[in-house]
């Protein structure tokens, strides 16, 4: 997510939508849905390099989930910033499922964070 040159922009709130067979409501772990912003941008979630936005979510059977009440999302003007998703399955090992999670940005609501 990249803001403009005119000003920061505070972001809220972010939904999710997961596709594939995975069933989202069983296979996941409920409430171990969590977003965290990208402080190293490597693409990579590692605990020492990423910042907690918020925690506790969990997917619908459609495999989409809104993440409100976020605290510290403000991308600053014209510097890329990378949001992670992260969830914990309920099995030891992924067979002959697959699944994939896209930001659903319809449910992006951004207000300059200088003039609101």
């Amino acid at each position: 997510m990249t803001a403009d040159a005119v000003e920061n922009v505070a972001v809220e709130p972010v939904g999710v939508h997961g596709r594939g067979d995975i069933d989202w409501t069983n296979d996941v772990v409920a409430g171990s849905v969590r977003l965290f912003l990208d402080t190293s941008s490597n693409g990579l979630y590692n605990p020492s390099t990423t910042t907690l936005l918020v925690s506790g979510q969990a997917f619908d059977s459609a495999g989409a989930v809104t993440f409100s009440n976020i605290n510290g999302l403000t991308l600053l003007s014209s510097a890329p910033q990378t949001l992670l998703l992260v969830f914990n399955l309920n099995m030891a090992g992924l067979t002959d499922r697959t699944f994939n999670n896209a930001i659903d940005s319809a449910s992006i609501v951004a207000v300059g964070a200088d003039d609101g």
